[in-house]
């Protein structure tokens, strides 16, 4: 049996290790803390990320909606060869052009009307074989001879740059949705042209002396002297603010006519 007293025996026991509920508290709460701010973090991580890929869908819409009217608009009245291929046989009538093309001067390979998502366009030309036109759906002359296309585009109410298209191989209309759309956040809310005319007043080799809408051109028989065309694409932001309204963002391009552009025909 030990001799030492037993107060003495009592104080050479180990302390009992552990936390109090006021410590245990606290660094729950310190927990607490950091993950809030991960979860912050994090939220705003995706935050961000969503936008930047909502404004790269949007750009990505606007660029391939202009590529495609520019291909369009900026051949309108072009067929291959005019050495060997007549005007009239190259652009017969047709439903948007009830007149065959029979000189520059007198017919016209633009028309335009309206709906009720702005204005619609529409835009005749030609193309052989082996030439590198397409019309406005991306398709290219595959029929061994020559072939015109009357190529209309306008806004549907869904958001979608449509395209409808008559080939006079067949004298078929086929329509297609190229870009856009309400549900897939990249909406065109509307289109609209402008028109560069040449009045007859243009000078140092300049093609357009005014600038008028089509109604001022169709008043004024323009048509025929029309060398380039401002389209400018209302799109939807995909970012609303926190208010619920629907702000716009306008993408407008200058287009010249090939057969147009840089002459002067006063």
């Amino acid at each position: 049996m030990s001799t030492l007293p037993r107060t003495l025996r009592l104080r050479t026991r180990p302390a009992t290790a552990g936390f109090s509920l006021i410590e245990l508290m606290i660094a729950l709460a310190i927990a607490l803390f950091l993950i809030a701010g991960m979860v912050l973090i994090f939220q705003n991580t995706r935050s961000t990320y969503t936008t930047e890929k909502s404004l790269a869908q949007l750009q990505d819409s606007e660029r391939l909606a202009m590529t495609m009217i520019a291909d369009v608009i900026q051949s309108a009245g072009y067929f291959p060869n005019p050495a060997q291929n007549l005007a009239q046989d190259a652009l017969p009538a047709s439903p948007d052009f009830p007149t065959a093309q029979n000189s520059w001067d007198t017919n016209t390979n633009i028309a335009a009307s309206t709906n009720a998502q702005g204005e619609t366009i529409s835009v005749r030309y030609a193309a052989a074989p082996t030439d590198a036109i397409m019309n406005c759906m991306g398709q290219s002359n595959t029929s061994g001879g020559l072939l015109s296309w009357d190529n209309t585009l306008s806004v549907d109410a869904n958001g979608f740059l449509t395209c409808q298209v008559w080939d006079s191989a067949d004298g078929k209309t086929s329509t297609a949705e190229l870009v856009g759309g309400f549900a897939t956040g990249n909406g065109i809310q509307s289109m609209n042209f402008v028109y560069g005319v040449n009045t007859g007043t243009a000078s140092n080799g300049s093609c357009v002396d005014s600038y008028m809408n089509a109604a001022q051109v169709t008043a004024g028989s323009y048509w025929p002297d029309v060398c380039s065309v401002t389209v400018s694409l209302v799109f939807v932001n995909p970012l609303p603010p926190a208010d619920g309204s629907k702000p716009t963002i306008t993408f407008t391009r200058v287009i010249a006519l090939m057969n147009q552009a840089g002459v002067n025909n006063s």
